[in-house]
């Protein structure tokens, strides 16, 4: 078909606006997608060929290219945009070809170029979404770790309800906590954290006593919930009167949970410090005489349980006792996670707070009654925010919880134990007024009104 010179002059302006001449932004985009002039320069001097080299029919310069990269090699191109790109290109420079012929591969190019411009949308509106959902969920870059958790204590009769307390928990971004005795409404509202339950001390005779005791128990405050984490056998009773009652407790509960269509809940049970003797320097540490053969026993019936349900022994560490009880030779600054030089050298370990040298000192306590393999999680820690003078102030409770956070988020574990604490529960969540007098009653991070009582990382 006759064609003008007008069309003609349209055409060439047409190729060059798309082939990397001067012809505004498309020419601009082609360049950036690898084609027109400097494109054709990036491939002479990759090939170390001739501008002839890409020129001629498209039969002649596949068989060329075929020789030279191999046919694979020329396959895996052409099936790309960039490879089709090329190609019409190529053949747009042929004088074989008619102008009519041309004209129907620049509309090609204009598809092509369409649907880029498509999907290029269609990721940017993906994306957008993307960020919706996370705003929207209450996800936020650089939350606390879900293995950073709280402790839920009751002992108050000033309490938000408990629908308000597990939202506050939520919006903290705290995927765990700790209740101290079964509570069916905070257990049936909980959907998304994970929750560590506890049977009462006044229980522990019974459910060591009787089985069918533990089954009940299991039956009314484990069955019917989602989320339990692990079900904690007392509080504190190693040693005392009660911590006899402990390892018969477990079984039994153990044997009610096997009976059950979800068994795979751990079983496990709290020591605090009272617990240990000689813990200066931590390598030294045991167990006290009233604790040693009842924690020998409970580490042999871990050792009994099949791989899947093995525990952690939850310990307590509280650096604020030491302190308080011994200002004298114990820094405030190690207790704080704010010394500048080591506090404790213990043989080639070297302790640069208090935190890690208390529990390193259960790690060799336990590695001395065969239990170096249990694993250990930080069931309580924390620092009173008033009850004792200079001692608890806001600001200490602050900086102590703010730095044990920073020192966890670490992951770099303690000296002896390297690997990590696995789950650090803080205590508490809020003040509770029904405990004694004094500090007592000040270890929360919210007043019952859900005002902080200081600034910490997990609710800033």
């Amino acid at each position: 078909m006759p064609v003008s010179e007008e069309s003609r002059k349209e055409l060439t302006t047409a190729r060059m606006e798309r082939f990397g001449g001067r012809g505004g932004e498309r020419g601009r985009w082609w360049q950036r997608m690898g084609g027109g002039g400097e494109g054709r320069r990036r491939r002479r001097r990759k090939g170390g060929k001739g501008r002839r080299r890409w020129r001629g029919s498209g039969r002649g310069m596949r068989r060329r290219r075929r020789r030279e990269e191999g046919k694979g090699a020329y396959e895996q191109e052409t099936q790309t945009p960039m490879g089709s790109i090329s190609r019409i290109a190529s053949l747009l420079n042929s004088s074989n070809f008619e102008i009519d012929e041309q004209i129907t591969f620049l509309g090609k190019i204009k598809e092509i170029k369409i649907k880029l411009s498509e999907m290029e949308i269609y990721f940017r509106t993906w994306l957008s979404f993307l960020a919706w959902i996370l705003i929207s969920s209450n996800v936020t870059l650089g939350a606390p770790s879900t293995n950073f958790c709280i402790c839920f204590g009751m002992v108050a009769n000033n309490l938000p309800p408990p629908a308000d307390a597990i939202n506050l928990v939520q919006n903290c971004g705290i995927a765990k906590f700790r209740l101290y005795e079964p509570h069916p409404e905070i257990m049936s509202l909980n959907s998304s954290q994970l929750v560590s339950i506890a049977t009462r001390n006044e229980d522990l005779l019974q459910l060591a006593s009787s089985p069918d005791f533990a089954k009940d128990w299991i039956s009314t405050n484990y069955v019917p919930y989602e989320n339990i984490l692990d079900i904690i056998v007392g509080n504190e009773v190693i040693p005392g009167e009660n911590a006899q009652y402990v390892l018969p407790a477990m079984r039994n509960i153990r044997a009610a949970l096997d009976q059950t269509s979800k068994p795979e809940v751990k079983v496990t049970t709290t020591i605090s410090s009272a617990a240990l003797t000689n813990t200066y320097p931590p390598s030294q540490s045991t167990f006290t005489s009233d604790s040693v053969d009842i924690l020998t026993d409970i580490v042999q019936f871990i050792h009994t349980l099949p791989p899947g349900y093995q525990l952690s022994l939850y310990v307590h560490i509280y650096p604020y006792f030491a302190y308080a009880s011994d200002p004298d030779h114990v820094s405030l600054d190690f207790a704080l996670f704010q010394a500048t030089q080591p506090g404790i050298q213990d043989g080639n370990l070297t302790y640069w707070n208090l935190f890690d040298a208390m529990f390193d000192s259960f790690v060799w306590a336990f590695e001395k009654i065969g239990g170096g393999d249990i694993g250990l999680t930080v069931g309580e820690s924390g620092w009173p925010s008033a009850g004792n003078g200079n001692f608890t102030t806001p600001q200490l409770a602050s900086t102590y919880i703010t730095n044990l956070y920073e020192h966890y988020m670490k992951n770099t574990g303690s000296p002896k134990s390297p690997n990590g604490y696995g789950d650090v529960y803080v205590f508490s969540l809020f003040n509770e007024n029904q405990k004694p007098d004094g500090i007592e009653q000040n270890w929360g991070l919210f007043y019952p009104n859900m005002q902080p009582v200081y600034n910490t990382p997990l609710c800033s």
